[in-house]
Parts: structure tokens; C-alpha cells; sequence
């Protein structure tokens, strides 16, 4: 269900994102705009475009991520999907990330040092629309359905103990595959950006994203549910 508050959350978020990632600026005014259809942007039928939610999902020493052999797009990608009038983003990625590969335990990481202080506090709704990266990008066409756009909004996580994925029906494969070995999986240049995001967050904070020494409850915004 879409919430006002959501929309609201979701622009604060994008304020803080531009403020970590300012040469990304261009991005996040396209979804500032999108934004201004709420809730239409929410729906798949919203066309050109409209609002999905993924997870980047590595194992617990942030050597990993989980990925989808896409059954439609052919593609390996991370575990994604739409909104389908979902307001609360955060949980449309965990969602996605239950459904895709049985993922049931999530601890979202910030995107990069007291970022999480910006984007809410602990205990705070908010604290969970901490954006990992922003994504802009089209879908071919598929039976009835028109060639489109997604505006992706990603968040990241660690699992705190791996596990042996399930594979959807929406998938040929998921698969823990190494990040430095993800080129030999993808080539797209978004998910290349996402890798070197991933790799600050180790050298800042630790392999879980969490800073070494801090209290880990301000970092964890709740498991999957």
C-alpha cells in the first residue's frame, strides 16, 4: 500500500544519496520528478516508466553477492522487482529477496559512514530507505508489454549466516557469485558501479558495512519479515 509518508521518506533519501554521490546528481533529479506522480509511479502500467525495488545481498565477509540468472531478461542481475503499488521500497528489495532466493535474515548497510545519522535515526522507519544506488534503465519488450523504463532503487545487506539459496520461478539460477569475479557474469555498467560501492563500504567500514566498534543496532533496520 502507498503511504504519503513513504513518498516523503523516499525524497529524503534522495537528498542524502546526492549529498554522498553528488556527481550522480543528474539521477536523482529523474527520480525526483518521477516521484511526482504518486502513487501512479508505483504501478507497473505506468508508462514510459515506473518505480522497482532490488538488493544487493552479499555473505557475511562481503566477498559475495546473490544473483538471479534472469529467466525473462536473460541476464544475471541482482534480485529485484516491482513495486506493484507497494509503497515502502525497502521492503518491496527484501521482498524480492525472500521470493527470488530465500533469503529470511537482512541487515541493511549505509552506503557509507554516518550516512545512516542523515537518513534517520535507529528506530526510525527512515533509517531504512538508506540508498545504496540509483538506476535508470530499460526493459525490451515482452509479450503485451511495451519497452520501458525502470527506476531502480537498490539497497544493500549482508545475510549474517550464508545459506543455500532456492531457485524461483522466475529464475534459470541463483548463485553466490564472487564480486571480483563478476565480469565473467556481467558486463552492465550499473552493476559494475554497485561492485565499487560495495568494495568503499569494506576499506571504510568492515565487510558487514558496519563500522568496527560501533553499536551494531543502529546499523540493523530490521530483518526480512
Amino acid at each position: 500500500m502507498a503511504h504519503r509518508n513513504d513518498q516523503e521518506r523516499m525524497t529524503r533519501a534522495l537528498r542524502v544519496y546526492e549529498r554522498l554521490w553528488s556527481h550522480e546528481k543528474s539521477v536523482v533529479e529523474r527520480f525526483a520528478r518521477l516521484l511526482k506522480d504518486w502513487p501512479r509511479c508505483l504501478h507497473r502500467d505506468r508508462m514510459p516508466g515506473h518505480l522497482t525495488a532490488s538488493a544487493w545481498v552479499c555473505d557475511p565477509e562481503g566477498e559475495h553477492v546473490l544473483f538471479t540468472h534472469h529467466r525473462k531478461l536473460r541476464r544475471w542481475v541482482q534480485l529485484g522487482g516491482h513495486a506493484d503499488g507497494e509503497g515502502d521500497l525497502p521492503e518491496v528489495a527484501r521482498r524480492e529477496a525472500r521470493e527470488e532466493a530465500g533469503a529470511t535474515e537482512l541487515v541493511l548497510c549505509c552506503p557509507a559512514g554516518d550516512a545512516a545519522g542523515d537518513a534517520g535515526p535507529a528506530g526510525d522507519p527512515a533509517g531504512e530507505w538508506s540508498i545504496f544506488d540509483l538506476d535508470v534503465h530499460p526493459i525490451p519488450p515482452h509479450g503485451n508489454v511495451p519497452a520501458h523504463l525502470h527506476f531502480d532503487v537498490r539497497f544493500a545487506y549482508v545475510v549474517p549466516r550464508c545459506f543455500d539459496p532456492h531457485v524461483s520461478e522466475e529464475s534459470i539460477d541463483v548463485q553466490w557469485v564472487p564480486i571480483r569475479d563478476l565480469d565473467s557474469y556481467t558486463g552492465e555498467q550499473s552493476i559494475r558501479r554497485m561492485a565499487e560501492k560495495w568494495n568503499t563500504i569494506v576499506e571504510k567500514t568492515g565487510v558487514t558495512g558496519i563500522p568496527r566498534g560501533a553499536d551494531d543496532s543502529r546499523y540493523v533496520r530490521g530483518s526480512t519479515r
